[in-house]
């Protein structure tokens, strides 16, 4: 869903909120740095970089018990990505 237009992100406030989520961190065992290795692992995979409209998707989430391999992620649309809560319709889940 779009935003409004005069939408402006409150980028301290997204900051406060990972940080309080424990996604983001300092040193290479943090959340956002393992994130960031699975996205250059499945780019070097694929042999080419994934494209900022796209978003590394995880096949089974990381909350219901999935992970960071290579077999559990995939590249889908950003709007596709972000507007299924998680739930592939191809998939079924």
């Amino acid at each position: 869903m779009p935003s409004s237009p005069n939408y402006k992100r409150d980028l301290k406030q997204e900051r406060k909120t990972a940080i309080a989520r424990g996604e983001t961190g300092v040193g290479s065992k943090s959340k956002d740095a393992t994130r960031h290795r699975a996205r250059r692992a499945l780019a070097k995979k694929l042999g080419h970089t994934i494209p900022s409209t796209m978003d590394v998707d995880h096949k089974k989430k990381l909350k219901s018990g999935g992970s960071n391999s290579i077999s559990n992620l995939r590249v889908r649309s950003r709007s596709a990505n972000r507007s299924d809560n998680g739930h592939s319709k191809k998939n079924g889940k």
